[in-house]
């Protein structure tokens, strides 16, 4: 097509964006670290590259003013350690959930987090750090810097099955990375179960009894996790959802907030908030703010239940689509692969987010996973999926799923000597 001239407005604190959502809106400019002009947000890279101990990793890191990343560390010498990266704003109001007066100074920046500030740990005494998306060290920082926590159970299930190991092998390690327990479902099975027995009338027997027999692991054929899924996605739908407008109600419950992203920002941040009010439900036999509240869990349980029961239930079917494929019916039997059947959900270590409204179409997941040994770079091992080449046609485009799916991971030697087999030599002085 030809080119679309688009005119955009920047203003001293970011462009602005309101013409973007339609219809009449007052004018709002974003303002993000990103942006910055005299924000370096490439060179840091380079830097890490080069790092060759903590103090030099530190210093890339600490330069990093977006995105905020969390980092871990580790060497030969048997040092670990983690830094959050970017520069996060001070603000003298709120926490930029919402967009804030532009011609008021009170909600002016007041700078950043001073970096001896940022959250960090080395060699803590504990000799291990857990870092799965949940907030770490943050206590150590006297500003808040986390707005949607992710719940911690991830974290929660890694830190219970390294307790009390003396080592931990690359093939432990490995095996972890595959671990389906959801120490969430475990909770609300509890709270289910204690839920049956303090107020008996109208509870689904057949749901409740699917959920006591299960093991709270998430994987495809388990009629278990099928009633978990659907269940959890129903009570997000019927306690969040239908106070909200369409826009919002899937914005919030898992719906991509772009065609570049695939998965929505709250992915896997609602659970916690949906265990605390049925521990409520549990105590007093409501819910705070809902109405109905045993009605909508039983309700709930039992529509889930009924589709666990279905012939053929599944739970967590998958497509790796490729975005041509998305734009092109016809390119997606030679560009996409699946569908898989996967296990986890966003609250197991392997992770595998799925839209918080329904659960049959997984939206994220970890596309690489590794295992680095520090002590013999020979027992590392690593997964990308599908594969290492971007080609369809070649062998390498999806080589890589197989292992994936079953959480095994290819050999990754690293180290003085030269992995065995073929070599690729960049010279950039030989003539082509």
């Amino acid at each position: 097509a030809e080119p679309d001239v688009v005119d955009v407005l920047v203003t001293r604190r970011g462009p602005v964006i309101s013409p973007a959502f339609g219809g009449s809106q007052p004018p709002m400019s974003l303002r993000w670290v990103g942006l910055d002009s005299e924000v370096d947000s490439i060179s840091w890279v380079r830097r890490l590259n080069f790092a060759t101990d903590w103090k030099t990793f530190r210093a890339a890191i600490s330069s990093c003013a977006s995105p905020a990343l969390g980092v871990t560390y580790a060497d030969a010498s048997g040092n670990i350690g983690y830094r959050l990266s970017g520069f996060i704003p001070l603000r003298r109001m709120g926490q930029g959930r919402i967009p804030a007066r532009g011609w008021d100074p009170a909600d002016e920046w007041g700078g950043f987090v001073s970096l001896e500030k940022m959250p960090e740990l080395f060699n803590p005494p504990g000799g291990q750090i857990v870092a799965a998306n949940q907030p770490v060290a943050v206590d150590l920082c006297p500003h808040p810097l986390v707005g949607e926590p992710a719940g911690g159970f991830r974290a929660a299930r890694i830190d219970q099955a390294l307790r009390g190991r003396g080592s931990v092998s690359p093939e432990f390690s490995a095996e972890l990375q595959g671990d389906t327990l959801s120490l969430a479902a475990v909770r609300f099975r509890e709270l289910v179960l204690d839920a049956a027995q303090r107020h008996p009338a109208g509870r689904p027997e057949t749901a409740i009894e699917q959920l006591r027999r299960w093991d709270c692991r998430v994987v495809a054929d388990s009629p278990g996790a099928v009633l978990y899924e659907h269940a959890t996605g129903l009570l997000f739908d019927r306690v969040v959802g239908g106070r909200l407008s369409p826009a919002l109600r899937g914005y919030l419950l898992g719906e991509a907030a772009s065609p570049v992203s695939t998965e929505g920002p709250f992915s896997g941040r609602l659970t916690t908030g949906l265990l605390r009010l049925l521990a409520r439900l549990v105590e007093v036999g409501r819910m705070p703010g809902v109405d109905g509240g045993l009605e909508i869990l039983w309700s709930s349980l039992a529509a889930a239940g009924e589709i666990a029961s279905r012939p053929g239930a599944d739970h967590g079917r998958f497509t790796i689509s490729h975005p041509l494929a998305d734009a092109v019916r016809a390119l997606r039997p030679i560009l996409s692969r699946g569908p898989y059947r996967s296990p986890g959900d966003a609250d197991t270590v392997r992770v595998g987010a799925l839209r918080g409204s329904g659960p049959s179409t997984r939206i994220t997941a970890a596309f690489y996973r590794a295992v680095y040994d520090m002590s013999d770079g020979s027992g590392s091992g690593w997964c990308h999926v599908p594969g290492q080449s971007g080609h369809p046609a070649s062998r390498n485009y999806a080589d890589q799923v197989d292992g994936w799916l079953q959480a095994r991971l290819e050999p990754l030697p690293f180290g003085e000597a030269p992995p065995a087999g073929r070599s690729l030599v960049l010279d950039p002085g030989r003539e082509p």
